[in-house]
């Protein structure tokens, strides 16, 4: 398995979306490579096509989206593996009912593993094996 002090050395050009938490998190651990900012997704991955970089550094959707265009790239997760929860907004309200089941839904659909399940038939249906590409639960990495 890949660490991040793998890519943490002289000659490693790393491109990155200028701006989000994937920025703040390479910047901060691989003080030793070149990390290339680009303003968006698409521009962060053409530097890749172009071999301007070596690696990039995204979340899952863009990086399957980008393999699956270009018909190359490897999608690693280095460790040790930084996770992060999603979430979804809701507006505030005096009454936390609408809130409370949205976060039981969500930890449902995630620990009875349907989460897996749904990101799979999406992964299929964009035409992309799911064995080819890390899975989304923690538990199946």
């Amino acid at each position: 398995m890949l660490s991040w002090e793998d890519l943490n050395k002289s000659g490693a050009k790393i491109s990155v979306t200028q701006g989000t938490t994937m920025d703040t998190y390479v910047s901060a651990r691989l003080n030793k490579a070149e990390i290339l900012r680009f303003p968006s997704n698409g521009e962060s991955v053409a530097a890749f096509q172009s071999g301007r970089v070596n690696v990039v550094s995204l979340f899952h959707p863009p990086l399957i989206a980008m393999r699956k265009k270009i018909g190359r790239g490897q999608i690693v997760l280095p460790s040790p593996i930084r996770q992060s929860a999603s979430s979804a907004g809701v507006r505030m309200e005096a009454d936390k009912r609408w809130r409370d089941w949205v976060n039981t839904s969500i930890a449902y659909y995630y620990n009875t593993g349907q989460t897996q399940v749904w990101y799979e038939q999406f992964l299929q249906e964009f035409g992309v094996d799911p064995s080819s590409v890390p899975a989304i639960r923690r538990e199946q990495w």
